[in-house]
């Protein structure tokens, strides 16, 4: 648990009276949330079922296949294509093999590295640490700044999206959202049909986005000019001050309580960089139920149940909420007197993978662990200010929900929500 308090609030004076309900209530509302940060002893502990996530994706994109089997009636063409999207085939993808969908890691690397607790979900550190990455406060954002990196934002995105919720994904949207409740009052019936049309083809891109996930992991690619740390190997082999730096990101979702960022980092153009990479992982763990994340394409779930699947899909919920409990040590998410605070875990991993034998394999290993762990010091700290910032940014506005561009899923389960 987190040792510190979650909340700021002002101290009843001594020898006060007995407060009312109401003034109870004021107190309550006036308490300001802080941001805390809290060294971890160990390292969270791998999840003991990596493949959750991807039964949960499988088990709607079979429901989308009924679907579309159900309302095929008779074969022709159009419904031909609509079945090969559930299938995760294009015309395209017909002439040749399909990409790979690479396995969710099931063990550690070589080393790992305790990180840090932060009270809030991990939906939102997510967001706040590897998607936000145009946000000048993002830890991968000032580390490239501190290099001298050649690339500015904006940046590449997640392709796919993560499948990830979070109330920092959009900003300044809850005016806008409450303007639109209310012109939605006013709506006419031909704007009331035009309103079905919209959440129909937002419907559709919501299951074209999802199909994607079950094709492939979610990636991102940043190739960019850095300058060079100045080491011994590098005066020995006479390098130049900048190289070119190509970095493979992947986003591992195993489970609503566990994500893996993997990052393989490869230098170009210089003499035995053919030879290694370097392989880190960011993992973040939901250490109770009020910290496990929600993910993007619920409100599709909710929509395949109400059109027939809802006993295949109540059949799996029950399962997951089983292992989910197990993920988030069997806490529930309402304490007596509060609700649970959310504890998110950041930890490390990382190895220097060699692809070719050299005979400077050692000097190479020594001296890229040593930049990993002085790179991943400065990306904690980073990562504590980023999400410092953006709590306080979010204190100063209405809460919204966990959003995913702008939109709020529907609530499943209060297990999955702070």
């Amino acid at each position: 648990m987190l040792d510190s308090p979650l909340y700021e609030e002002e101290r009843p004076e001594e020898n006060a009276s007995e407060q009312s309900p109401a003034s109870e209530k004021q107190s309550q509302q006036s308490r300001r949330r802080r941001f805390v940060a809290v060294k971890a002893d160990a390292a969270a502990p791998f999840p003991s079922d990596s493949a959750a996530a991807d039964r949960l994706i499988l088990e709607v994109k079979e429901a989308l296949e009924k679907r579309a089997k159900r309302e095929r009636g008779a074969e022709d063409e159009s419904c031909q294509v609509r079945e090969n999207q559930c299938n995760g085939v294009s015309d395209q993808e017909e002439a040749g093999a399909p990409e790979e969908k690479a396995d969710c890691p099931s063990s550690h690397l070589r080393t790992v590295v305790p990180g840090e607790k932060y009270n809030v979900t991990l939906g939102d550190a997510l967001h706040v640490l590897f998607v936000d990455l145009d946000n000048p406060h993002n830890p991968l954002y000032r580390a490239m700044e501190a290099q001298e990196a050649s690339m500015k934002p904006p940046f590449p995105v997640w392709e796919p999206m993560l499948p990830i919720s979070s109330r920092f994904a959009s900003r300044g949207s809850c005016t806008e959202k409450r303007q639109s409740a209310e012109r939605t009052e006013d709506l006419t019936k031909e704007g009331a049909q035009a309103t079905e049309e919209n959440e129909d083809a937002e419907t559709e891109t919501e299951e074209k986005t999802f199909m994607e996930l079950t094709k492939r992991r979610p990636q991102r690619q940043l190739t960019y000019e850095m300058s060079l740390p100045v080491t011994t190997l590098n005066r020995l082999l006479g390098l130049p001050s900048r190289a070119e730096l190509e970095e493979r990101y992947t986003a591992f979702v195993l489970s609503d309580a566990s994500v893996v960022i993997q990052k393989d980092a490869f230098v170009r153009g210089l003499p035995l960089s053919d030879c290694f990479f370097t392989r880190v992982r960011y993992r973040l763990t939901a250490l109770n139920a009020a910290a496990c994340a929600s993910f993007s394409f619920e409100r599709l779930r909710e929509k395949l149940r109400r059109d027939g699947e809802e006993d295949q899909l109540e059949a799996e919920e029950e399962e997951n909420e089983g292992k989910r409990g197990e993920e988030c040590d069997g806490d529930t998410n309402e304490e007596q007197g509060g609700t649970e605070m959310p504890e998110t875990q950041l930890d490390f991993e990382y190895e220097v993978v060699f692809v070719k034998s050299t005979f400077l394999q050692g000097k190479i290993s020594s001296q890229g662990e040593a930049q990993v762990v002085e790179a991943l010091a400065q990306f904690l700290q980073y990562s504590r200010e980023a999400l410092q910032a953006a709590v306080a940014t979010d204190e100063e506005r209405p809460d919204t929900g966990n959003t995913v561009d702008g939109k709020t899923p529907p609530v499943k389960s209060r297990n999955l929500r702070t």
